[in-house]
């Protein structure tokens, strides 16, 4: 069967394991004529919406354009600082303004001394109690696009100034980066994020088949499911003059009390020394209040193992989950697990009372692929919230940013135990729209997983 889609020559530029940042080339391609082609596929992707084939072609590439994402998400996992370095490109032409924010944001967010610890031991699940008890932080600043630029022979760095801040990402190689970042008199980072020796770069996985507006797909990069994080973190008091003391304000950034408490008598200085850590970069074309994720990653470096979960609503494709391991010979193995081999539950929930969700406090994952056989029980201790009333697109989306503890183990087809994890320090996300949520948890007071 003959059909319109993505054209191949576009995916094959973008779906392969690089260290630039993908814009770029959609730039190029989104200003095309040649976006489609018709062509035999496997994937036979659905008729085009009489709405968007009245569309002038000139409005439905603003539409395209207004949908790319990109994000790089370098994680800690660590008792130190429990959080991310996040910087995600969004609406990077920036049409329909009023509508939607675009730009670079950078999302620096976590939490200090122990909080995944500290949450456990009080078996405590209200957010307002977290934040009485635990040291934690979150800062956004979107950069507007003409203070960003691409250097490098692959466009592979990056780096912005403005209104103080000074911003600069070297992606040295696949799976190592050199993050920089100033926030005058309020923050300042230096951090290496580096894979583990002879950990696999996980090859790009991609979806074509979302249902939001034609042409939508996701690429999910995984370079470094194991990485080892060493540098410095100083939080200086003048964060407390650009943040709230909760999150749901209209101010995305908040410093929890026992944070501020200590910002009171002066700086304060993380340390990090191969602290466990995780990347990925990923990016594609569709809509954000359309999107949705649930995702886990458990970077054991000391073990030489780890395991990640996505979950993208919409997208069979893109769920799945990718287990690493290091055998007794020093030899890399790994196993993705495709959708239909797993099964995965959200056997304890919680409503959110500044998210306005329900999220998860347990999940509980089993998987037989391959001859291999996986059980995973992930407890979410807490979670950093991340949300922005800047613009109404963005104002019904939500991010929830989670300091978890994971039970893991993999066996062979002889029952041999390959990876054992206990109580592993772990992160993870769940994200979407939340306006059909909101009525959902109000009325239903349902907690079932969402998709």
């Amino acid at each position: 069967m003959k059909e319109k889609s993505i054209h191949n020559d576009f995916l094959t530029s973008v779906q392969t394991a690089a260290s630039s940042w993908r814009w770029p080339t959609y730039q190029n391609w989104l200003a095309r004529d040649d976006w489609y082609q018709s062509a035999h596929r496997d994937f036979h992707s659905a008729e085009q919406p009489f709405w968007w084939k009245g569309l002038p072609d000139s409005l439905a590439k603003k539409i395209r354009s207004t949908s790319y994402i990109e994000w790089r998400y370098y994680s800690i996992v660590s008792d130190d600082f429990h959080g991310i370095c996040g910087f995600s490109l969004f609406n990077p032409e920036n049409h329909f303004a009023q509508a939607s924010e675009g730009g670079l944001i950078v999302i620096i967010a976590g939490a200090l001394n122990g909080a995944a610890r500290i949450l456990e031991r009080s078996n405590l699940h209200d957010a307002a109690g977290q934040l009485e008890r635990v040291q934690e932080f979150c800062f956004m600043h979107m950069f507007p696009m003409d203070s960003v630029i691409f250097h490098g022979s692959e466009r592979q760095h990056l780096s912005a100034s403005h209104q103080g801040l000074e911003l600069r990402i070297d992606q040295v190689n696949l799976q190592m980066a050199e993050i920089n970042l100033e926030i005058e008199s309020a923050l300042s980072l230096k951090f290496t994020h580096q894979a583990v020796n002879g950990c696999p770069v996980l090859a790009p996985v991609g979806g074509e088949d979302f249902r939001t507006i034609p042409g939508a797909h996701w690429t999910v990069f995984n370079p470094s499911p194991v990485a080892t994080v060493s540098g410095v973190m100083t939080i200086r008091p003048g964060i407390l003059n650009l943040s709230e003391n909760t999150p749901g304000a209209v101010n995305p950034n908040f410093v929890s009390p026992p944070l501020a408490q200590r910002l009171y008598d002066g700086y304060v200085k993380i340390k990090l020394d191969n602290a466990a850590g995780y990347y990925e970069h990923s990016f594609g074309i569709n809509p954000m209040p359309l999107h949705g994720w649930d995702f886990i990653f458990v970077p054991s470096p000391a073990q030489k193992a780890g395991l990640v979960l996505q979950c993208y609503r919409g997208s069979h494709h893109l769920t799945y989950l990718e287990v690493v391991w290091a055998e007794s010979d020093g030899q890399w193995k790994s196993l993705r697990i495709p959708e239909s081999s797993l099964k995965v539950e959200w056997t304890e929930t919680d409503w959110h009372p500044a998210l306005r969700v329900h999220v998860p406090r347990k999940r509980m994952i089993r998987a037989q692929y391959n001859g291999y056989s996986l059980e995973i029980e992930n407890s979410v201790m807490g979670e950093i919230p991340f949300l922005r009333s800047h613009s109404p697109v963005v104002r019904h989306f939500f991010i929830s940013e989670e300091l978890s503890l994971t039970d893991w183990v993999l066996k062979d087809a002889a029952g041999r135990v390959c990876v054992e994890i206990k109580g592993a320090l772990s992160g993870g996300e769940t994200a979407r729209g939340r306006w059909f949520y909101n009525l959902n948890g109000i009325f239903s007071l349902s907690g079932h997983k969402p998709f």
